[in-house]
């Protein structure tokens, strides 16, 4: 799926701003933690695959704020 400029920026902006990297398996493994942590904190989390970066994980308040 294409992602615009505005989008992409905050994407970037996210996956700079974290200090938080887990790998997917690890994510899975304790879900329900790391939701209380983004939900806390407002930091977004990046999940890598494979050590690759793939998704950058943010609570949907910090992620409005992008909008």
């Amino acid at each position: 799926m294409p992602v615009d400029g505005a989008a992409q920026s905050a994407i970037l902006n996210a996956m700079k701003t974290t200090d938080e990297t887990h790998s997917l398996t690890e994510f899975r493994k304790y879900a329900p933690t790391h939701l209380l942590r983004l939900k806390k904190t407002g930091r977004p989390e990046m999940i890598t695959v494979n050590g690759k970066p793939a998704v950058v994980v943010q609570d949907v308040q910090d992620a409005r704020s992008y909008q």
